[in-house]
């Protein structure tokens, strides 16, 4: 997956792009887990998800039977078996 750089969307990936990583990172590693200040929020073996690109945003949804979250995906980085979103969230 390539790296994107920090700072304004136009500096980023494409939401295109973007959707296209996810989508193959959830793919290529299905019992991934999506993190939030260290705290596990998502075990994607059981969660489901979704990513769109509206209006040129990528945007992530995820939910289980505990919880929804919907988050705008501006930026993204890969490093090992990690993908960071330049925010809180991160995918493992």
């Amino acid at each position: 997956m390539p790296e994107a750089q920090s700072g304004p969307p136009e500096a980023g990936l494409a939401a295109s792009q973007l959707a296209r990583s996810i989508e193959e990172y959830l793919t290529d590693h299905p019992a991934a887990a999506v993190l939030e200040d260290g705290r596990v929020l998502f075990d994607m073996r059981t969660a489901r998800y979704a990513v769109s690109e509206p209006h040129g945003r990528c945007l992530l949804q995820l939910w289980s039977d505990e919880r929804n979250l919907i988050r705008t995906v501006r930026d993204s980085a890969a490093r090992a078996e990690v993908i960071f979103r330049k925010r809180s969230t991160d995918l493992r």
